[in-house]
């Protein structure tokens, strides 16, 4: 089930599943999860490591902790017609990649969070944060006008060793 609005957005990743690493082309992705279209097939709820590198001037790369939910495979013959690959899901976004996703969200011309809601159109938002690492939690209120906007303020008012659990307006 999909919560999270998926951008289309191409750009080349590596990933590793085990020991083997293999090359990709992310096709969509989404503060949840990420299609990645690749011959390589490992099994769904395998633990995939993946490298982005976004295409912009001051890009670093970011790594990523996913797992496999489900596949697309093509049989060879239609590959022309019919990209295959992978659903990953984020086991913890981290902040670079919230913040990437912000800017593939059209948010780009803000540096923060906190500025970028209009007056009078804000929405309390209930966020649910982890520690990384750690049992602890915390939740906090915030007001956003959107979950996206939510989420990024969540981060940076606690920082970037939390992790975003659920939001809930």
């Amino acid at each position: 089930m999909q919560i999270h609005p998926r951008f289309e957005k191409r750009m080349q990743c590596l990933f590793q599943v085990e020991d083997v690493k293999h090359q990709g082309l992310v096709l969509n992705l989404s503060q949840g999860g990420l299609f990645v279209s690749s011959r390589a097939m490992p099994e769904v709820g395998d633990s995939v490591a993946l490298l982005l590198t976004p295409e912009t001037a001051s890009a670093k790369t970011i790594s990523l902790e996913t797992r496999v939910v489900w596949m697309q495979k093509v049989n060879h013959s239609m590959i022309h017609l019919r990209k295959g690959g992978l659903g990953l899901e984020l086991a913890r976004p981290s902040h670079a990649y919230q913040k990437f996703m912000a800017t593939v969200a059209g948010h780009e011309d803000m540096d923060s969070p906190v500025s970028r809601a209009e007056p009078g159109i804000e929405r309390e938002y209930r966020v649910r944060l982890s520690l990384v690492g750690t049992p602890r939690t915390r939740s906090l209120v915030v007001a956003a006008r959107d979950r996206e906007i939510a989420r990024l303020r969540a981060i940076e008012k606690c920082g970037e060793d939390w992790t975003i659990l659920d939001i809930h307006s």
